[in-house]
């Protein structure tokens, strides 16, 4: 039986928003983190659901967490991770009182002037993860884009491979904050296509009993990284280059055991 306290407690956090709940993980961490003689680094993080590569909402480990939470350990720092909303994604380190952002690519950028500023305030690691992005369907034959009608992804993400035809409204973008719903959407046909990674997808096939899929291949698709970025502390960029370089077995070991592909598995 709960204690009344924990029951309220429980209550309370029930009642949150999804930024009010981001913000109670966040000071619950820097207290704890507190305690300790590790350097506190905030890494801001995005507030979906997208295992295997990272989840930060239900505590579960995944690729993301593991590898940096080893790499911050080795190097005596205490991660305390803030989920965000994607919105606005490119000024989060200019906006936001974060330290470090992961995952980033300044492809991701959402207008010129904030390339231009990324590239004079930004340092990017080196690649930490290669991946493919493409478009999925159910029906590997589609091979025409007038079959695809309604596309689906996640909210604030952007399928950029598709921007031509979603600005001439020959493709009509749905999003959602839900992984999980948009592959039940595109396995019960209300969704031509789907634009996420195909690691994310299969995983969530596999939950849903669902055969494997590949990308489409006679759709447009480009091989992409991630990488870890800051605008204050190029220092930890460096070290966790080092990290990287040093760890190469460590990197291969969650990647087998979360089972992501290398994208060349997606794209031959």
């Amino acid at each position: 039986m709960l204690k009344k306290t924990a029951l309220v407690s429980l209550l309370i956090f029930s009642c949150l928003s999804t930024a009010q709940v981001s913000e109670a993980l966040y000071s619950s961490s820097k207290n704890n983190a507190d305690a300790n003689n590790e350097l506190e680094l905030v890494v801001g993080v995005e507030d979906v659901a997208y295992f295997p590569l990272f989840d930060f909402f239900t505590g579960s480990p995944t690729f993301a967490t593991e590898l940096l939470d080893e790499f911050a350990s080795q190097n005596n720092y205490k991660f305390i991770y803030y989920p965000m909303p994607v919105k606005r994604f490119g000024m989060w380190l200019f906006e936001k009182d974060i330290d470090l952002k992961f995952p980033d690519n300044s492809r991701w950028n959402e207008s010129e002037d904030i390339n231009k500023l990324a590239k004079d305030k930004l340092t990017y690691s080196d690649t930490v993860l290669d991946l493919v992005a493409g478009t999925i369907t159910v029906d590997p034959s589609v091979d025409d884009t007038q079959d695809i009608k309604v596309l689906g992804t996640l909210l604030g993400f952007f399928p950029t491979l598709w921007i031509d035809h979603i600005s001439n409204n020959s493709v009509k973008l749905y999003e959602t904050s839900s992984t999980l719903m948009l592959l039940q959407q595109l396995v019960r046909g209300q969704l031509d296509a789907v634009n996420l990674e195909p690691n994310v997808v299969n995983h969530y096939l596999r939950k849903l009993n669902k055969p494997k899929v590949t990308i489409n291949k006679n759709f447009k698709y480009e091989i992409y990284s991630y990488h870890l970025s800051t605008r204050q502390h190029p220092r930890v960029i460096a070290q966790f280059n080092e990290f990287l370089k040093n760890n190469k077995s460590f990197v291969e070991g969650l990647k087998k055991k979360y089972q992501i592909l290398d994208p060349e598995e997606y794209i031959r």
